[in-house]
């Protein structure tokens, strides 16, 4: 008989890849220039025309990497499995100049267009999906561990 808290048993390194995987999967969205709604940064943000000309780029092309610092600075922070199975993991950018313009750039402060990347615990259907997704893979993972199967959840 299976329990039910050990298929949904997450150990700290299954909740580091998590974040890892939405990690990679927010940076490739911000990159690809969609915003956490799934629209172009460039298509009701873009460059001024000025900003645009001096950096050398298309102004409707944004994907917030000119230079690639604040992107490179975009990781997990910390992750953690509580007693009772709750599981943390916390990503972003840690508060300096990256992280100050990274957010001004999702709430639109400091003369930052509002390019928000996610908003009110919306990520985007990309990331949101993944996480889904991880969590799948974690339960098929405990599920063959358990019945000594291989178990594919498809979601």
């Amino acid at each position: 008989m299976f329990k039910l808290q050990d298929i949904l048993k997450f150990s700290e390194s299954d909740v580091k890849k998590m974040a890892q995987n939405t990690v990679r999967r927010h940076k490739k969205q911000i990159l690809d220039g969609k915003d956490f709604e799934g629209k172009k940064f460039g298509s009701y943000a873009p460059y001024s025309k000025s900003y645009a000309a001096r950096k050398k780029v298309n102004a409707s092309n944004v994907n917030l990497k000119l230079s690639g610092k604040m992107l490179n600075a975009f990781n997990v922070q910390r992750t953690k499995v509580k007693k009772n199975q709750e599981i943390q993991y916390l990503y972003g950018i840690k508060k300096n100049k990256q992280g100050t313009k990274l957010f001004n750039h999702n709430e639109g402060k400091e003369k930052m267009p509002k390019r928000s990347i996610a908003e009110n615990q919306q990520l985007g259907d990309d990331v949101e999906v993944g996480v889904v997704k991880d969590f799948a893979n974690t339960i098929g993972k405990n599920l063959s561990r358990m019945s000594k199967t291989r178990v594919k959840l498809n979601i």
